[in-house]
This record gives C-alpha cells, sequence and structure tokens, in this order.
C-alpha cells in the first residue's frame, strides 16, 4: 500500500515535471563532472550521457527518488526522537544518492553491451533494494537503541524485524511496478 502510494504521488504529471526532470539532469550534469574528474571524454545533454556513439539518458525511472521517498516515509513515521528521524533522512538521503549515482556511472561505463539489459533492469535495482532496506535496518537498529539506553545487546539481536520485512516488501512492490510501468508497450501498440 505504502509503495503504490509513494509511486502514485511520484509519477504525478506535475511530479514528473517539477522534480523527476529536474533531479534526471541533475543526476547527469554530476555523472558527467565525476567522469571528466577521472578523464573520461563525456557530452551531457540535457538529462542524457553521451560518449563515442553510445548514449544514457537518466529518465525518471532512474532518478531513484522512488526508493528516497519510501525510505523517508519510513524513516519519519518510525517511533524515535525528531533528531534522529533527520538525521536518517539526511544521512540515508545522501548515500541513496551517491548509490543511485554509482549505478549511473556503472551502467554507463559498461562496455559490453550485450550485459547492458540485465544490469539496467535486474542487476542494479536488485542491488539499490537491497542497499535501502540494510540502510534501512542499519539505523533503525541505531535509533531504536539511542531511544532505548541499553548498549549491552548486539544490534543484530535488536533489528526491528517486523518493521524491516515490511519496509521490503514495499520496496519490492515498488520495484515490481517500476519494472511492469518500463517493460509494458505503449497503450496505442496494444
Amino acid at each position: 500500500m505504502t509503495a503504490a502510494v509513494v509511486f502514485a504521488a511520484v509519477r504525478r504529471p506535475l511530479s514528473e515535471h517539477w522534480v523527476l526532470q529536474p533531479w534526471g539532469r541533475m543526476l547527469a550534469g554530476a555523472a558527467a563532472g565525476l567522469l571528466h574528474g577521472v578523464g573520461v571524454d563525456v557530452a551531457v545533454t540535457g538529462d542524457t550521457l553521451g560518449k563515442a556513439g553510445r548514449s544514457l539518458s537518466v529518465s525518471a525511472e532512474c532518478s531513484g527518488l522512488e526508493l528516497l521517498a519510501l525510505y523517508t516515509g519510513l524513516t519519519l513515521l518510525y517511533p524515535v526522537s525528531w533528531r534522529w528521524r533527520v538525521v536518517g533522512v539526511a544521512a540515508g538521503g545522501f548515500l541513496l544518492q551517491a548509490a543511485n549515482l554509482s549505478r549511473i556511472l556503472g551502467i554507463f561505463l559498461l562496455s559490453d553491451l550485450t550485459f547492458f539489459y540485465a544490469f539496467h533492469i535486474f542487476l542494479w535495482p536488485a542491488v539499490l533494494v537491497v542497499f535501502t532496506c540494510v540502510l534501512w535496518a542499519g539505523w533503525a537498529a541505531l535509533a531504536s537503541k539511542s531511544r532505548r539506553g541499553d548498549a549491552g545487546t548486539a544490534m543484530i539481536f535488536r533489528l526491528p524485524w517486523t518493521r524491516m520485512l515490511v519496509f521490503c516488501g514495499c520496496v519490492g512492490e515498488l520495484l515490481h511496478e517500476n519494472y511492469t510501468h518500463m517493460t509494458m508497450p505503449p497503450k496505442d501498440k496494444m
């Protein structure tokens, strides 16, 4: 349910125009800057990276904002102090976008186009989902430990397993919806 609400809110035409498209252009610019920094000659036009006959468009689906919105929503709903929530959103947001930027760089630099589809559709999204789940579980464990004030028990036994499973289910549903959205044929072709 949460994933469907987040997906619907992010996929609204106004959100796509005012948030997702500019975010894609910003990510493409950041990727180009990092690639230029390591000596890779790449051109960026809007949200598209180009090099030697290859191009990669950083579209709305590549923004990573759906996972970030879901992570942020669950972090803000978690029953800890607002200080921990703000730290969780800021640190988690930074780390999620850094991981997403790594995904964009990895896909762009993939030299064997035979594996492009597998990396783009399956491997990297799965890596980001697992990373998001582990990141949130780690934050929730630290925040819960801080709330209780006990430091004697190993953190792994104090993880909020039920909430983590619900979060993973929401992220999995979001990934499924995103994949379905990307692979469905256009309505005029049906």
